[in-house]
This record gives C-alpha cells, sequence and structure tokens, in this order.
C-alpha cells in the first residue's frame, strides 16, 4: 500500500536483524512479483540495467576512489584496487538476467527505509522504480541487512550466484560513486559510501 506519510527512522547501516531482513526480503518478493508489462525499463546506462553498459563509468568511480586514497583523503583499508576490481569483474561476467524484467526500486539503502522500535515500517523514494534486472533490488542486502542475515534475505528472494554478483557489483558501484560526490556536501551520504564499499568488497 502506498501511503502518504509513514512513521519511522531512516535505517542505520547494517540496521536490520533477521526480522527486520525477512520483511525486506518479503517486501523484495511482492513488488517483484507484480505484473511488469508496459512498466518503463532501466535506461541504459543506469544501476539494475546492463552491467556493461556501466563499466566505464564504475571503472572511473574505483579511479576516482583510489585517488583520494592516494592522496591521504580516506583511510587506506577502504578500497583496495584489486579487490574493487574483482568484484566489478565478477559482475561483468556474470550470466545477465535471462528472465522478464522485474520491478526495480533501485536505492533499497537506509535513507529510503523507514523503521520504528528496529522494525521494519516502510520503504520510501519510488522515483527511480523501474523494469529491469532484479540485482538492483538484492543491492539492498549490501545497505542495511547484517552480514550474519543477508543469507537469509538472499534465500527468501532466491537470488541465484549470477544475480548476487551483479548486486554486489552495482552495490560497490554505488558506494564508490557517492563518495567523492558527497565527500564535502553530505556526511551521512559519505558514511553510507564507506559502509556499502566494505559490504560489498566482503560479500
Amino acid at each position: 500500500m502506498v501511503c502518504r506519510w509513514v512513521n519511522g527512522l531512516p535505517v542505520p547501516p547494517d540496521g536490520l536483524d533477521a526480522d527486520g531482513t525477512q520483511l525486506l526480503a518479503e517486501f523484495v518478493v511482492a513488488l517483484e512479483s507484480l505484473d511488469s508489462e508496459g512498466g518503463p525499463a532501466v535506461e541504459l546506462g543506469r544501476r539494475a540495467g546492463s552491467v556493461a553498459a556501466y563499466d566505464k563509468v564504475a571503472r572511473a568511480a574505483l579511479d576516482a576512489v583510489l585517488q583520494m586514497r592516494a592522496a591521504g583523503q580516506i583511510e587506506p583499508d577502504l578500497i583496495d584496487g584489486e579487490a574493487g576490481v574483482e568484484v566489478w569483474e565478477a559482475a561483468l561476467s556474470a550470466s545477465a538476467w535471462p528472465e522478464a524484467g522485474v520491478w526495480v526500486h533501485r536505492d533499497l539503502m537506509g535513507a529510503n527505509l523507514l523503521a520504528t522500535d528496529r522494525r521494519l515500517t516502510g520503504v520510501i523514494d519510488f522515483g527511480e522504480l523501474a523494469v529491469g534486472d532484479p540485482a538492483g533490488n538484492v543491492m539492498g542486502a549490501f545497505h542495511v541487512v547484517q552480514a550474519k542475515y543477508r543469507p537469509l534475505f538472499r534465500a527468501i528472494v532466491g537470488a541465484d550466484d549470477a544475480t548476487w554478483a551483479r548486486a554486489r557489483g552495482w552495490a560497490l558501484t554505488q558506494g564508490l560513486e557517492a563518495l567523492p560526490y558527497y565527500w564535502n556536501t553530505h556526511p551521512g551520504m559519505v558514511a553510507m559510501a564507506r559502509h556499502v564499499i566494505a559490504a560489498a568488497l566482503a560479500g
């Protein structure tokens, strides 16, 4: 149900416990079950579209963050260049989603999820809603799901190895793009970027 107002506060990084993880996964399953025929397709070069079409942007984002590390702007252990390339190239080499596109939120990060007393109460910001690769929803696991509960999330949404690899690549790139972009303007987004980079690298 779409509401004008939903009570709750943004979910912090790794803020969902087992119950919250299950609720988020069930939301994803419900969203993807809706008829997507005739829905707007994800534009080429956008998250949850073709991974290959995002290759140039992703590599540029990684280079920008590595330059920040070389300049001493960020902690040296935040990102390892080889590890970053490995995650992205795994997304590139993963098979594409073989079925019809599904509805994807594409931005299931903490700022767009609300909780009350640690219970998930709402999902907001559907401005990027489109039809595309379900990896665009699975990305949420690297934003707000505690590492020990990610297998639970994955099992409920039914993400296969290829979808998981694409989701890791998209999540990593989202963090890499956000870190320099918001560096001097938005501490909250910088914190999100740091977290999702680390989570995506960890798998």
